[in-house]
């Protein structure tokens, strides 16, 4: 009876240990395409990157990508980058709520042609 009576506590102590760790080690999914802001095609190889934790991802050829985010992260801010445009930057847990179906990225503004007169 004694034996019973510990494996009863053993097995409640492992049951809420499981439950503290899965409660505490919370993960949530971001999985996201980022495109061009003008003309909402894909970005290849866009980077995103969670800015305290210094993680981030790649996103593949057709703009999508998927970031793993603890739950202690989601007043972090994930920022995302390509060549050639600006960055962005959007608070996790507005990335999470929001129902939005891509992230896009403006392109920098750019300035017409400069032309310097020749010294002749």
């Amino acid at each position: 009876m004694l034996y019973t009576k510990y494996n009863c506590i053993l097995l409640v102590i492992f049951r809420n240990s499981v439950f503290i760790n899965t409660l505490f080690s919370q993960k949530n999914e971001i999985k996201d395409i980022i495109v061009d802001q003008s003309i909402k095609a894909p970005i290849p190889c866009a980077a995103s990157e969670i800015k305290k934790l210094k993680t981030g991802v790649v996103s593949n050829s057709n703009g999508e990508f998927l970031e793993i985010v603890p739950y202690s992260s989601l007043n972090d801010t994930i920022e995302f980058s390509s060549l050639g445009y600006n960055k962005k930057a959007i608070i996790i847990r507005d990335l999470l709520t929001k129902s939005r179906s891509s992230v896009e990225l403006p392109k920098p503004f750019e300035i017409s042609e400069i032309k310097f007169p020749s010294k002749n």
